[in-house]
């Protein structure tokens, strides 16, 4: 007789525990949605910050091809810019309202590039050499509809002669 209660017991104890899994699984749930949502905010910041690279490196590399002379930054026409006093520019987001340029065409916030005009290498260990290669940095930065911000860099070389 003294088992006639038990059973609401048990079947309080058993709604408890599967109430406690209900929510563990949602917060999982939802915890993992948040991880896609900051997943695919980094996947289309680096796809706009690629796209931003991949225009630079078509505009130098036209460029090259029309009228060389453009790719130096003490050109009247140039796309590129001289080497910044601030090595880490590329870090305050402020720097990128000047001397960038912006891609439009493109889905969120525009991405932007820099083309900025780097040292000279001779070909030859022998200083007085004229030719070598001029290296540029391409900087580009894509950004994503969250807070997801890519920055990538690469260096491009062209076979040149010594500027004076």
């Amino acid at each position: 007789m003294k088992q006639q209660g038990m059973a609401l017991v048990v079947a309080l104890v058993i709604t408890l525990i599967i109430g406690i899994i209900a929510v563990a699984i949602g917060k999982t749930a939802l915890q993992n949605q948040q991880n896609a949502a900051a997943e695919l905010d980094s996947l289309n910041s680096y796809t706009l910050a690629q796209s931003a690279m991949n225009t630079a490196e078509r505009v130098f590399r036209n460029t090259v091809i029309s009228d060389k002379e453009r790719i130096y930054s003490d050109h009247a026409n140039t796309i590129s810019t001289t080497i910044d006093a601030n090595a880490d520019w590329w870090r305050d987001t402020s720097n990128w309202a000047s001397n960038t340029v912006s891609v439009a065409g493109l889905e969120g916030n525009a991405p932007q590039y820099r083309i900025e005009e780097r040292e000279f290498a001779p070909l030859s260990a022998d200083l007085e050499e004229k030719n070598g290669r001029q290296f540029f940095r391409v900087t580009s930065r894509g950004e994503g509809k969250g807070a997801a911000v890519t920055i990538l860099q690469s260096y491009i070389g062209v076979l040149a002669q010594k500027r004076e």
